[in-house]
């Protein structure tokens, strides 16, 4: 609704009026698979007389500020002086500074991102709280669950850091339960026709490729670039296991959602980054991006393949969606702009001994002389 009119075109009372039909059609609105949100805004409404529109928007905003609470709170926890940066990093994402937009639309996962996030880091403080919060998250969006295997990893290889997943497991066990036998499965055989749609022709092609690329963004970067550090095994052990979840989040969560999504709803694509958002001012703060890589050579070559690939598929970006298909067109400019210059101390890398400059202009320090390379160096 937000998306489709200008806010002086369209009255307030017309706007509570609409959003609440849309928010009573539970059977075709994306309500229908988010139950516990549906919940909330009939509680409010029945016990407060507040509409539900305005219940609906209550909610998401009380919801992003505990996202920006948590993550400021893990990020000072992992290092001081590094919350506000993470919390940037964050609001500056492409599926969050884009919420509000259509196909985005990220403001109805920002419940979701609360309770993962709550769930996550009170693992070791309360685990009460975390098990409850983890399975508001797995009710309310099924997709959490892409998150198991990347615990399933913690527990066996960072017991140091995540003693229990207890709360997690009992979580997503309930969370598959309802998935299997609520209300999600009356869409599930359409869910499964998505993947020729998200590659029909060239503009959903690119539109695809984009949506992966742009949602994980600039944290995306940094978490990717960190995981290719030659001194990678000297970070803190806490950023090594997000790190590692991240990565393993994202191999399961793309496939599984070019199958069953689609891929232009970019937001998606971000669930990984709920482990990066709250570390990114760490890993910025600790000089990511200068620091050597572990195979150089390889990651130059990566490097350029994906630089070059933003290069042919920009151009081609036509959002299939949306009022302001120019917003997110200059969006993907910037990021190619700004992952060039994240990765460009890797696209220029020379291994040792390769020259910069043309043979015939290189010289070599004989004793005193610069003797041009290829000449009979002076004897002693």
């Amino acid at each position: 609704m937000n998306a489709h009119f200008w806010p002086w075109q369209v009255s307030w009372a017309d706007r509570l009026f609409f959003a609440d039909q849309a928010i009573l059609l539970r059977e075709t609105s994306f309500f229908a698979r988010r139950p516990v949100m549906l919940f909330l805004i009939e509680l409010w409404h029945q016990g407060l007389a507040i509409p539900r529109y305005i219940v609906f928007q209550s909610v998401n905003a009380l919801s992003l500020f505990v996202c920006l609470v948590m993550i400021h709170r893990e990020s000072e926890r992992a290092r001081a002086r590094t919350g506000l940066l993470s919390q940037l990093l964050f609001v500056t994402s492409y599926t969050i500074f884009f919420a509000f937009l259509s196909p985005m639309d990220t403001f109805s996962e920002f419940f979701q991102y609360a309770m993962l996030l709550i769930g996550f880091f009170l693992l070791e403080t309360n685990p009460v709280v975390s098990t409850i919060a983890l399975m508001l998250a797995c009710l309310e969006r099924e997709n959490s669950m892409f998150m198991l295997p990347a615990l399933l990893w913690l527990g066996y290889r960072h017991r140091s850091v995540f003693p229990t997943l207890l709360p997690f497991y009992i979580a997503s066990g309930l969370g598959i339960f309802w998935y299997l036998f609520g209300a999600s499965m009356a869409d599930a055989p359409h869910r499964f026709q998505h993947f020729g749609r998200n590659f029909a022709d060239v503009r959903f092609t690119v539109e695809t490729i984009l949506s992966v690329v742009l949602a994980l963004g600039i944290p995306g970067t940094l978490a990717l670039r960190a995981l290719m550090l030659k001194d990678y095994v000297e970070l803190d052990p806490r950023l090594r296991a997000y790190l590692e979840a991240f990565l393993i989040t994202v191999i399961v969560t793309i496939p599984l959602t070019l199958v069953t999504g689609l891929a232009r709803e970019a937001r998606l694509f971000a669930l990984p980054l709920i482990f990066i958002w709250p570390i990114a001012g760490c890993l910025v703060d600790q000089g990511i991006v200068a620091r050597s890589l572990q195979r150089p050579r390889l990651s130059q070559w990566l490097f350029w393949i994906f630089s070059m690939l933003l290069a042919l598929v920009i151009p081609l970006f036509e959002p299939t969606r949306g009022v302001f298909p120019q917003v997110f067109q200059f969006w993907a400019l910037a990021f190619g702009i700004l992952f060039v210059a994240l990765t460009s101390r890797d696209l220029l890398y020379r291994p040792k001994g390769t020259a910069l400059l043309p043979a015939s202009r290189i010289t070599l320090d004989a004793g005193s002389k610069a003797v041009p390379l290829g000449s009979p160096t002076p004897g002693p």
